[in-house]
């Protein structure tokens, strides 16, 4: 086979393994790192619908799921109705989340804020932890990595 082949092959397979891990968050309480999957939630559209408590959509490039059902209207999208959603960024392709206000964080997990990079401490066992607060301005929950 030849690398264009090859390579199609795994690009096909990295998007089979996005859709299985859309699908599952649909059903599962996701994790805080559920971002990565962003692109096979569907887009979250403002068509007067009510939006089920537990699914998973993106907006503006954010994967949301809602915490309690809400209409789809303009008003109450994800990005501003933020008691109703909950963020799930995506990581960049070094595995860095951006900060989004009310996202989930776990042990390990990178953040970046205004260009800076923390790395989460929590304990293992303590699961994950929603972020209401900027990484900068926790150090109990926060290292900053070395630059």
């Amino acid at each position: 086979m030849g690398i264009l082949e090859d390579g199609q092959k795994l690009v096909d397979y990295v998007g089979r393994v996005v859709k299985a891990g859309a699908n599952q968050a649909q059903s599962a309480e996701p994790q805080a790192d559920m971002g990565i999957f962003r692109s096979g939630y569907p887009e979250w559209v403002p068509d007067g619908g009510t939006e089920a408590v537990g699914h998973m959509c993106q907006y503006k490039g954010v994967a949301y799921r809602c915490a309690a059902a809400i209409q789809r209207i303009e008003a109450y999208a994800p990005d501003i109705a933020t008691n109703n959603y909950n963020p799930y960024p995506e990581p960049d392709a070094d595995g860095i989340y951006p900060y989004v206000y009310g996202m989930g964080v776990k042990k390990d997990m990178l953040v970046r804020e205004n260009g800076v990079v923390y790395r989460c401490i929590l304990n293992t066992g303590e699961g994950d932890y929603k972020l209401v607060y900027a990484p900068s301005t926790v150090p109990a929950l926060f290292t900053k990595e070395a630059e």
